[in-house]
């Protein structure tokens, strides 16, 4: 299998493909934290997999990405850095960020989030994390942990996955620059809600 194809299957685009996305959404959707027909932004969209999730579910969708294939752009995703995209401020009831925020500086992902987001509105994510830091709470960012869950499973399916098309030493690109030793790595999913 191409390294390119492996983004590109919906189950394998994150660790816990849309059955972890659809936690997420039903999670924040019991909160009562989702307006219904809101709009949420997917940061690191990649192909807008998780995009048709969110449209057939009813919210108002948008994505962007630093490089969507040719057709998910004439469909409106951007083509941008999330980091200094000049998206509008107080916009968005929920901003999805599936394995994208450790990619980013996090202190320029948090600034803008906050600056994107409407007050009250939360933040659905499902990341990487150090085991020996715990899951994070993103207090010192002003947001409040709603809820969240570890997903160990999905984390050493996603790399046993990993593993088997491309082999131990070749790490997936959110490990390449920090060349983590995976035992040390667990994965989250969580919402957060802004409190300023």
């Amino acid at each position: 299998m191409e390294k390119g194809k492996f983004w590109t299957l919906t189950e394998q685009s994150h660790p816990g493909g849309e059955s972890l996305s659809l936690w997420l959404l039903d999670e924040a959707k019991s909160m009562g934290g989702l307006p219904a027909g809101g709009r949420i932004l997917d940061v690191g969209c990649g192909q807008g997999g998780s995009l048709g999730l969110l449209k057939d579910y009813g919210y108002q969708t948008e994505g962007i990405d630093l490089s969507p294939c040719s057709d998910q752009k004439e469909q409106g995703l951007i083509e941008g850095d999330f980091l200094t995209y000049p998206l509008e401020k107080d916009t968005y009831d929920a901003i999805l960020m599936e394995c994208t925020l450790c990619l980013l500086d996090e202190t320029q992902a948090f600034r803008q989030i906050r600056r994107c987001l409407k007050m009250g509105g939360l933040l659905l994510i499902s990341d990487i994390y150090q085991k020996e830091m715990g899951m994070p709470d993103y207090e010192n960012f002003s947001f409040r942990k709603m809820s969240a869950k570890c997903c160990e499973q999905e984390w050493k399916s996603y790399l046993a996955y990993w593993i088997w098309n491309y082999g131990a030493d070749d790490h997936p690109s959110c490990l390449c620059e920090k060349k983590e030793d995976w035992k040390k790595l667990g994965y989250y999913a969580g919402i957060y809600q802004y409190v300023n």
